[in-house]
């Protein structure tokens, strides 16, 4: 898990991206939180992962916000939708394929 929020240099979402082995994102749309969230920084993300050959996996929730799934603004639909998709994602991916 990753928390993007805060960080304050430029290409800080490149770099984090080629981290990672594997990138489950589920975005609101309307996600605006500490202007780290957008639709167009997580595509900034994507595509720094998939230069590096990262799976990514991003799926965009028209009209929700930042924390559709979390507290108060839990939405219970997307929530299960996004631990399924959490789920399949990693029997797709774990193990590691061997080298």
């Amino acid at each position: 898990m990753l928390d993007l929020a805060g960080l304050p240099w430029p290409g800080q979402y490149a770099a984090i991206a080629v981290l990672c082995y594997l990138l489950i994102v589920f975005q609101g749309e309307d996600d605006r939180y500490l202007n780290c969230c957008s639709v167009e920084k997580i595509r900034e993300i994507n595509q720094a992962a998939k230069e590096k050959g990262r799976h990514f996996e991003l799926t965009v929730y028209p009209g929700a916000g930042h924390g559709f799934n979390l507290g108060p603004l839990k939405n219970k639909e997307l929530d299960a939708e996004t631990w399924q998709k959490t789920i399949d994602a990693l029997q797709r991916y774990l193990p590691l394929p061997a080298k």
